[in-house]
């Protein structure tokens, strides 16, 4: 039989893991990467150009995509858009945000 700390220590091990990981949503768990998708009821990989916990962080400069894996183009390596890799015209912004 396991001894009372050892339980004790896995449940804060686990839960504390949990917490870290993800935001509760209706009743689960999201790990980092990942979303609650409300129409499917699950979480999903975060969208393109987003990276984290509840996927809040945008790509970094130079990355774009699914995971922030690919590299922007060089010709504007640090201003592409980090949703598509594609340049930014000049005057035009990219939102910061999950919507």
């Amino acid at each position: 039989m396991l001894s009372r700390a050892l339980v004790v220590s896995l449940f804060i091990f686990v839960f504390v893991e949990r917490i870290q990981c993800g935001r509760k949503q209706d009743g689960r768990y999201c790990l980092e990467n990942e979303i609650f998708d409300k129409k499917s009821n699950s979480c999903t990989g975060c969208p393109p150009g987003y990276i984290g916990i509840n996927c809040k962080k945008s790509c970094p400069a130079g990355h774009y995509g699914n995971g922030c894996q690919s590299l922007c183009p060089q010709a504007c390596r640090k201003t592409c858009v980090f949703t598509t890799g594609k340049c930014k015209q000049p005057g035009n912004r990219s939102k910061n945000h999950v919507g």
